[in-house]
């Protein structure tokens, strides 16, 4: 037997029998192969029943249910918006809990521009209009040649014109009930959908699509009666309708509505409707008292025409009762 000294000039002698030792290291392996089989040190690879109920777990994507759930930003009653057509864009802010809201439209007569700002609130609805291009950008020339004619009738004119510049630059607010309704947003702030697009949701025809961008087709037959500014717009400019318009849809990362696209097959006409700043928008108010200014009546009968390329010096003069 051979015996091995470790700790030969140590002090306290140790033996160790080379045959024991033999003995012992191969019953240690035996028990560590009995307890870890080949492959353990390994991570287990996926069997076919785990990677099945994973997928049997996965839920597939339900556009219609999310077109129903992307509306929770509407329901905050606060936003702000955007409409554009092919004649039109219409943008502005919506605040339903204080009855609230303002709206800017722009429109396009030719060479001639014409914005007019709502701003509704509590006491009523406030009005402010800005007309440029074509004779408008000339209007203060014109003003001051008629105030120089011999002609006291064009001079009493100039005077009309001139205050009707007043109320076309932008600067100051018509106060409720200077113009007739039919000129004025009538806008339903008792429901948070204002401008209309959970109407539009609820005509949804057929849909597909994910997470972020849905399309299919909708009714649009019965747009124009809608009681909301989607409806507003659609009796001013009427769009092509149709029982199965296509429309697309883009969600924000939050799953709401973000843009909601209406195409018309076959021609360029598309209605664009944006939504965001859910939940953000606060109050509106009454303009500075310092800017709101009644009209004259010359100036009211002025408005109310439809045709504002049309140029001045053919238009009647603008006088009370004209």
């Amino acid at each position: 037997m051979v015996k091995i000294d470790l700790n030969r000039g140590c002090g306290a002698r140790r033996h160790y029998d080379l045959p024991v030792i033999r003995r012992r290291l191969a019953l240690a392996a035996s028990a560590v192969a009995v307890c870890l089989p080949a492959g353990a040190c390994t991570a287990p690879a996926a069997t076919p029943t785990t990677t099945a109920s994973a997928s049997a777990s996965v839920t597939p994507f339900d556009p219609r249910a999310a077109l129903a759930a992307s509306t929770t930003g509407i329901d905050t009653g606060g936003y702000t918006f955007s409409v554009v057509g092919p004649a039109f864009e219409m943008s502005g802010a919506v605040h339903t809990p204080t009855g609230s809201a303002e709206t800017l439209s722009m429109t396009k007569q030719k060479n001639v521009s014409v914005m007019t700002r709502a701003r509704v609130t509590a006491g009523g609805t406030y009005s402010q209009w800005s007309v440029s291009g074509g004779q408008w950008d000339d209007l203060d020339r014109v003003v001051d040649m008629m105030a120089r004619s011999p002609d006291a009738n064009i001079r009493k004119d100039a005077a009309t014109y001139r205050d009707l510049r007043e109320f076309l630059d932008g600067t100051s607010w018509m106060p409720p009930g200077s113009l007739p309704a039919s000129m004025t947003p009538q806008l339903d702030l008792n429901a948070p959908d204002v401008v209309g697009v959970k109407r539009l949701l609820g005509r949804i025809k057929t849909v597909e699509g994910d997470n972020r961008a849905i399309t299919g087709t909708l009714d649009t037959s019965r747009i124009a009666k809608d009681q909301t500014m989607i409806g507003m717009l659609a009796r001013q400019y009427p769009p092509r309708t149709g029982t199965a318009m296509p429309f697309r849809v883009l969600l924000d990362i939050q799953d709401r509505v973000a843009t909601f696209s209406l195409t018309t097959p076959g021609s360029p006409d598309t209605w664009v409707i944006n939504l965001s700043e859910y939940g953000k928008v606060q109050p509106l108010t009454a303009p500075p008292p310092d800017t709101i200014k009644k009209p004259s009546p010359a100036v009211v009968t002025f408005l109310r025409g439809k045709d504002l390329t049309e140029p001045l010096w053919r238009k009647r003069s603008p006088r009370a009762g004209a």
